[in-house]
């Protein structure tokens, strides 16, 4: 598969799975979710609003990305790609399967660019997965950007990781966001950009 390619290429050994932040350096966990907003709406919309700007900093439209998606078997019929893509053009979806503590997980991948992906949908999608609003899905998404070598993977409405290929290629999204840096890693994050 694609992805496993890029992956090869440029983060070595690393698995796309849970606390992605945690498994390689130089990475960013940035906080969607203000804590202390207490007004549902405008949670739920600073939320969609950082998870948007990340993505939109970092992808540029004629990037070459590689969606991957991990559906989990429960969720397999909820695994419709379309409201996400382009629906002009074509894609080639590729799948495989994998299994996590006993748990049998599909994983769908798809190569594109960034402009034929529906970003502000399936951001706003995975954002809402935990809160029981609409459209929700139950996803693992991460988006693969060959041009900035990153990872950019948004697991909730609380946080997003931005995993590159090196300290440089984070560096903008560091200094541009870092009032957005999730305070409990801040110091770790800190010291990868500043030594």
């Amino acid at each position: 598969m694609e992805h496993s390619l890029f992956l090869e290429r440029y983060f070595s050994n690393l698995k796309l799975m849970p606390g992605l932040f945690y498994s390689w350096q130089p990475a960013i966990r940035f906080e969607l979710g203000d804590p202390n907003e207490h007004d549902d709406k405008k949670y739920i919309a600073g939320s969609n609003e950082r998870a948007a700007a990340l993505y939109n900093d970092l992808h540029k439209p004629d990037d070459e990305c590689i969606i991957v998606m991990d559906v989990l078997e429960v969720d397999l019929k909820r695994k419709n790609l379309s409201p996400f893509l382009d629906r002009s053009q074509h894609f080639r979806i590729s799948m495989n399967t994998y299994e996590m503590e006993e748990i049998l997980i599909y994983r769908f991948e798809i190569a594109c660019r960034a402009k034929e992906i529906a970003a502000s949908k399936i951001l706003r999608a995975v954002v809402h997965s935990d809160l029981g609003v609409k459209p929700s899905i139950p996803h693992r998404v991460y988006i693969l950007n060959k041009r900035t070598q990153t990872i950019f993977h948004v697991y909730d409405d609380r946080g997003c990781d931005v995993l590159g290929s090196n300290v440089e290629k984070l560096r903008p999204l560091y200094k541009h966001y870092n009032d957005w840096i999730l305070d409990y890693d801040r110091e770790a994050i800190t010291r990868m950009f500043e030594g």
